[in-house]
């Protein structure tokens, strides 16, 4: 995406922002539909950008939606999906989202434990509505999402006898994000089906809806084989005669990763003890990468982040090694969230504009938005070469808005 002097004038007053191109999302599904089976559908994962914009562009191209909350269930109504387009996903249900379902008759959800069982049959038992739901399994026992191998044997005994007001329509299985090889995952998958195999055998039963997760990894420097996947479950829907079971694939960062891009402005080029440091006027507040600690494998390496500065063309001569930093005393408002994260960028001057490709998954939604009570960031659009926003900038009045003080702090306090 290139921006013209056009463009930059108009976001300028609205910076901090995203951008995220529709060309790009259009391409990721493409991409996608010219090789999946025919039984299977695509699910886009609201959590990796919930905007409505974002929500109603895949609307628009026919995909289902996976929900995990009652906010995000009114983003989906406001982009025009229907309940039934809907599968309410996530880990563990409050009973006012149980309510939720039941109530608005969302198309299915996935159930993690005997107790989530009950309680939603419970409330459905009070609605008078069955609800369509599907087990989600969890091979690993060490992970608290999802029913064990167990859990499932004793929960399928008399499943319908014992939860009238639930219809078992499939199985669900979710184990990982960021998924960059192809062998491991279908491997997962062969074993996955031998499971519901085995399953369907020993309870005579038919899972008509098969959920097979996704968390197809994509970035700068790689991204998930799409073909390579498809051949691997094309055959291992023909090896356990699964061709006429609905397969639902659920996807976010690689439907919307690479539309994104993260724009701000340039405070400083500074230099301090040896170290080029390039201060922005947001990275924390508005981008947020997960700390490279216990969650080492979700850390982003340096070589996954692309960026620039606007108007200078990559060239060799004059590029500095350089730390981008934000403006709070803190690791975590440096992109790559690691004193020895390192970029090659020209030097820039006061107020240049900084761009973060692929950024369009997780980045405003993880972002720590009320530290240091600053401006979260717009967003927009681009299609057809024009920019269209989509969410407006959220000053920092605008915060105070839903706070208030209690009269008992309204005089002053004598010690």
């Amino acid at each position: 995406m290139e921006l013209t002097r056009q463009q930059i004038a108009k976001i300028n007053s609205y910076l901090p922002l995203y951008i995220y191109d529709y060309e790009i999302i259009k391409r990721q599904i493409s991409k996608l539909r010219k090789c999946l089976p025919a039984n299977t559908e695509i699910f886009y994962s609201a959590k990796a950008n919930p905007n409505v914009a974002i929500l109603k562009t895949m609307n628009n191209f026919g995909l289902g939606l996976e929900i995990i909350s009652e906010g995000e269930f009114l983003a989906a109504q406001k982009a025009g999906f229907k309940p039934d387009e809907m599968l309410f996903g996530g880990s563990t249900r409050s009973d006012s989202e149980l309510n939720l379902i039941a109530h608005k008759n969302i198309g299915l959800i996935s159930l993690e434990s005997i107790s989530e069982v009950k309680r939603l049959n419970k409330i459905a038992k009070i609605f008078g509505r069955k609800i369509k739901v599907l087990l989600r399994f969890q091979p690993d026992e060490r992970y608290r999402y999802g029913n064990s191998l167990k859990d499932l044997d004793k929960m399928l005994v008399n499943f319908s006898g014992r939860f009238p007001f639930l219809v078992l329509k499939g199985i669900h299985e979710y184990v990982q994000s960021r998924v960059y090889s192809v062998r491991p995952f279908i491997g997962q998958l062969d074993h996955f089906f031998s499971i519901i195999s085995h399953l369907e055998k020993k309870f005579d039963l038919t899972f008509e809806i098969i959920d097979i997760g996704g968390g197809f990894g994509s970035a700068r420097t790689k991204e998930f084989s799409v073909p390579d996947f498809c051949k691997g479950l094309n055959f291992l829907l023909k090896k356990y005669g699964f061709k006429k079971r609905k397969i639902i694939l659920e996807l976010g960062r690689y439907l919307i990763a690479r539309s994104g891009f993260y724009i701000i402005k340039i405070i400083e080029f500074r230099k301090h003890g040896g170290v080029n440091y390039l201060i922005t006027e947001g990275i924390v507040n508005n981008y947020y990468a997960v700390k490279p600690d216990k969650l080492s494998k979700y850390f982003w390496p340096v070589d996954n982040f692309k960026m620039n500065i606007i108007g200078h063309k990559s060239v060799k001569r004059g590029v500095y090694p350089v730390l981008v930093c934000g403006q709070m005393s803190s690791l975590a408002d440096i992109v790559g969230r690691d004193n020895r994260s390192y970029f090659s960028l020209p030097e820039a001057k006061q107020g240049d504009l900084f761009i973060i490709k692929d950024v369009g998954a997780y980045g405003l939604t993880w972002a720590h938005s009320l530290l240091g009570t600053r401006p979260i960031a717009a967003e927009f659009m681009l299609f057809n070469n024009k920019l269209e926003l989509i969410r407006d900038k959220v000053e920092p009045a605008d915060l105070l808005n839903y706070q208030r003080i209690p009269a008992f702090l309204r005089k002053k306090q004598i010690l």
